[in-house]
């Protein structure tokens, strides 16, 4: 059996058409991933300089990792090989070994060698999970040599691919075996305008329309769309333009879903070795100066944290620390999310979501949930740890169903403490649900309410929403000064009513009319009052815990 093995082996192992070759592709052919390209720069100079190293890309498909690991072998000119399950997986007894065995012998014996484990998680499922007895033996076989490969500083550099980095056995991610952990995430606009003129070959076309137009697209889905119209144009024997492109983009939708996505942006911060600073997605950027209104409530954060930090010196020899948890309440629209995006922003901090809907998914793991986001806040600070709808996890105890997720909650809240690099933003609508125990000093040590907007509040939010319209400050003061208890959701809900107006008369007389009057606005609020009534108002007014 083994005879027939080391027969068959050899047999795949002679097949592989990509041993002994160096890859045609370059990193001037990969049009985006600038950041990622820069680092692998500097280690492929480290292996050049003799360091070992191993690498795991991980990312969403489509992202192009293959193609940064080809683009290596062929900047260090290094044979390059590609491993895959299906390579060595077989059901005859004893042929796996015999074939991953023979595969890694080959790479030893043709160094300098780049070696690409194609979708590593396949090799590599934590040994925590119930592996078949074939795939736990492959896991020690790889370990055994990558750290054989290392110890003797072959000249081989070993690049894992995958798209659950969670799923990998620990053992594989330590020092020693792979040394670095990059993320390949999706192109931003810049990203995807590089891509589009690579693809396009520098035709006229409107490649910045074409970049905002393709927001979550991977460099995988544009090549698909560029493909599919030109071959559309090519039958028709017409000039492609900017709007067969934009069709195609209305007909297809990313491969990479917004909830996947957003898995990887947190994944990202785990498990990436440098620290990431990415905005979430979705999030938008928000300084204090894009907050229209709230002075008191931004004076307030401003003076509790961002004045020691920015002063520590001084603050140190007056023994004034930031404070290390603030409570954002009041009505729903007022702009605690903003606050807490703002203050992230302006420490240049990592924001870390962690929402009431999540942990109520999470069910039983919910204090695993929990503790995970605390950790990757550890590894990303300074960080912002931002609890959206905490009275879901935080309501009284003697209500509340989630006990030892928010057991959880208060255990991690006291164990940073200590660390001037974190701090915790609550946000709810509902303070007087909220447990006893997370209110007192040392857990959220202020307590803001973030109320309606006042008048002169209204009036900057207004001239926000009304912009590209032509309006006088007049109108907009009556507008504000009708619009009492308001908030801010409920302001654009107004002005989005107002243009929708504009838009039903544009679409029967043919003209767009820009300039409008306080009438246009009096028509939608006649049929309109504040989301939130005054008797509301005077229970967040009258909270004190």
């Amino acid at each position: 059996m083994v005879i027939r093995a080391n027969r068959i082996a050899s047999s795949k192992i002679k097949g592989n058409k990509i041993k002994n070759r160096i890859p045609s592709i370059s990193f001037d052919q990969i049009f985006d991933q600038k950041n990622v390209k820069n680092r692998l720069n500097e280690i492929i100079e480290e292996v050049k300089n003799g360091k070992t190293y191993g690498i795991i890309l991980f990312g969403p498909p489509g992202t192009g990792k293959t193609s940064l690991s080809k683009a290596i072998a062929n900047k260090l000119k290094w044979n390059f090989f590609e491993l895959k399950t299906s390579d060595v997986l077989s059901k005859w007894y004893g042929e796996s070994e015999v074939l991953i065995t023979t595969f890694l012998d080959e790479v030893e014996n043709n160094q300098p060698a780049v070696l690409l484990i194609d979708e590593i998680d396949s090799f590599t499922m934590s040994r925590d999970n119930d592996l078949h007895e074939v795939t736990h033996r492959l896991i020690n076989i790889l370990l055994n040599r990558i750290q054989d490969f290392h110890d003797k500083k072959d000249k081989i550099l070993i690049i894992g691919t995958t798209n659950i980095p969670q799923g990998i056995d620990e053992a594989f991610l330590r020092p020693g075996r792979f040394d670095e952990v990059l993320y390949v995430p999706l192109p931003d606009e810049e990203g995807r305008k590089e891509i589009w003129k690579g693809y396009l070959n520098g035709k006229n076309i409107d490649y910045d329309l074409l970049a905002k137009k393709s927001a979550r697209y991977s460099p995988a889905d544009i090549k698909l769309i560029v493909d599919e119209v030109e071959a559309y144009c090519k039958e028709k024997n017409k000039e492609c333009t900017d709007e067969d492109y934009l069709k195609a983009l209305d007909e297809y939708k990313p491969s990479v879903q917004i909830s996947t996505l957003i898995k990887f942006e947190n994944i990202a911060k785990k498990y990436s070795r440098r620290k990431v600073r990415s905005t979430p997605f979705g999030v938008p950027e928000v300084t204090w100066d894009s907050l229209g209104d709230l002075e008191n409530v931004k004076q307030i954060i401003r003076d509790s944290i961002e004045l020691p930090l920015k002063n520590k010196e001084f603050a140190d020899k007056l023994g004034i620390k930031p404070v290390k948890g603030i409570l954002l309440y009041g009505p729903p629209g007022t702009g605690k999310t903003s606050v807490a995006k703002a203050l992230a922003n302006g420490l240049s901090a990592s924001f870390i979501i962690l929402s009431g809907e999540e942990i109520a998914s999470a069910g039983l793991k919910a204090p695993e949930v929990i503790s995970e986001k605390f950790n990757i806040a550890r590894d990303n600070a300074p960080s912002i740890i931002f609890i959206d709808e905490i009275d879901a996890i935080a309501k009284n105890r003697m209500l509340n169903e989630w006990r030892s997720a928010l057991t959880e909650l208060l255990s991690q809240m006291d164990g940073i403490r200590e660390s001037e690099n974190i701090i915790i933003v609550g946000a709810t609508n509902r303070p007087w649900d909220l447990d006893p125990a997370i209110l007192r000093p040392g857990r959220f040590d202020k307590l803001i309410y973030v109320p309606p907007p006042d008048l002169n509040g209204r009036i900057s939010i207004l001239k926000v929403l009304t912009k590209g319209l032509d309006i006088e400050d007049e109108i907009i003061y009556e507008i504000a000064r009708n619009t009492e208890n308001f908030t801010p959701a409920d302001l654009k809900l107004l002005t989005d009513e107002v243009k929708r107006n504009l838009l039903k008369e544009a679409s029967q007389t043919k003209i767009l009319r820009t300039r409008v009057e306080y009438n246009d606005f009096y028509n939608v609020l006649k049929n309109m009052k504040p989301s939130v009534d005054s008797s509301l108002l005077k229970m967040y007014e009258n909270f004190h815990p």
